[in-house]
Parts: structure tokens; C-alpha cells; sequence
């Protein structure tokens, strides 16, 4: 009886601290705070591998302390699996194929697109097939998970969760996505900020449901990869 006592306390415990976690915006400021320095320090050389496997420990430990998982924030299946396929292969070839908004970037800025870091790809099938691989892993998937999923999550609750909310975090986390490649130069930001409000549009359109935007973000750096491979991208 005492057990049961104890165990139905800790029950209560665990619900009042979820339910603390999700309405105080006070953390959700630190929170979003850590997440920032986190992308700073990689940006600044601090960290020199990825920000992203160290946003999704952080996003995930967040999620789980709140009593919640990848799925609360769009990790789920899909109301139709083909017209989430269909989608985002269509939004990820068309926003590959903009020549001409990039072309507008470039002028724009006065900077080309600078993507020499990843020149050794060029006609190496093995970096190539390397590259793939990070692309649907730790870019794509880890990306979105990040950036639409944890993020975008995390700025519309500190704004209040309306749709004006939403529009914001949209626009903030864009933003932010777009400063984290900053080694592409101004132009690689703008477009990359350009690319964010994409990927999260497609999100919030979907019902706040991943997988499209994964698969836009995917199929867009998958064509990218193909052509440095041959030697066909600008800004190499």
C-alpha cells in the first residue's frame, strides 16, 4: 500500500514538473538560449564537427523531461505516406532548380555562393556516396528534426502559440538556420534563410508533420551533391 502511495506521489510529481516544464517560458528563454550558443560555437570554430548531434541530445532531453517525444513535435507517420513523397520531391527539385533567385542572391549580395569545402567531391564516387549518406542522416533528417521540429516548436511556445506566433518562429528559426551556414558566405546564408522558410512552410502546411520537409531537404542536397559531383554547381 505504501508502494502504491509513493508511486502514485512520484505520478503527480512527474505531471506537475511536465506541466511546469511546458508553460514556463522562462526556461523555454534558456532553453533557446543554449540552443544559439550551441550554433555559435560551432559557427565560431568552437565546435568543430556538427552542431546538429549536439542540438538533437539537447532537443531530445528537453522533450523528454517535458514527458513528450520526437513525435509531439512532427516525427510521425503521415496522414498519406505518397503525397508526402510526391511533395517533397517536388519542393526539394524546385527549390534546387531556382537558378535564377540564386542568380538574383549572387547580384544582390556581390558575393557568389561559396561552397569550396566541398570541392574534393567532384568525380570522387567514394566522397560522393559519403556525402549521400550524411545528407539523409545527420543533414536532412537531423536538420529538420533541429530546426523545424525542436526549434520552431520551442520560439512559437515562448511567443504564445497563435498563428502570428508561428509566423514568427517561422521567420526567427529561418534565420537562424540560414546563420548556421555561414561557411557558404552571404550569399549561402540568404539562401539558406530562403530555404528554411521553405522547409518550415511545408511543415506548418503539412499539420506540423516532418517528413515532408525531410524529404524536400534531402532531395534538394541529394541533386546538389550529383551536380559538384560533376562539376556542374556555381560557387565551386
Amino acid at each position: 500500500m505504501e508502494q502504491q502511495h509513493n508511486t502514485t506521489a512520484y505520478h503527480r510529481f512527474q505531471i506537475r514538473s511536465e506541466r511546469l516544464l511546458r508553460e514556463n517560458k522562462p526556461i523555454i528563454s534558456i532553453e533557446l538560449s543554449v540552443a544559439l550558443l550551441i550554433i555559435v560555437a560551432c559557427i565560431a570554430g568552437f565546435i568543430t564537427f556538427s552542431e546538429i548531434p549536439f542540438l538533437l541530445l539537447f532537443g531530445w532531453l528537453s522533450l523528454r523531461l517535458r514527458g513528450l517525444g520526437w513525435q509531439a513535435v512532427g516525427l510521425k507517420r503521415p496522414a498519406r505516406w505518397r503525397r508526402a513523397l510526391l511533395l517533397g520531391i517536388a519542393v526539394g527539385i524546385m527549390c534546387q532548380f531556382s537558378s535564377l533567385l540564386l542568380s538574383l542572391i549572387v547580384w544582390l549580395t556581390g558575393k557568389p555562393l561559396d561552397l569550396s569545402r566541398f570541392a574534393p567531391i567532384e568525380a570522387n564516387v567514394f566522397l560522393l556516396l559519403l556525402a549521400l549518406v550524411k545528407v539523409w542522416t545527420l543533414t536532412a533528417f537531423g536538420e529538420e528534426l533541429v530546426y523545424r521540429g525542436y526549434l520552431m516548436n520551442r520560439v512559437a511556445e515562448l511567443a504564445g502559440g497563435s498563428q502570428m506566433a508561428w509566423a514568427v518562429s517561422l521567420a526567427v528559426v529561418s534565420v537562424l538556420f540560414g546563420v548556421g551556414h555561414l561557411y557558404q558566405g552571404v550569399s549561402g546564408v540568404v539562401a539558406s534563410i530562403l530555404g528554411g522558410l521553405v522547409y518550415g512552410a511545408l511543415y506548418l502546411w503539412t499539420g506540423r508533420n516532418l517528413w515532408a520537409s525531410i524529404i524536400a531537404h534531402g532531395v534538394f542536397d541529394t541533386v546538389a551533391f550529383i551536380l559538384i559531383f560533376w562539376g556542374k554547381y556555381p560557387g565551386l
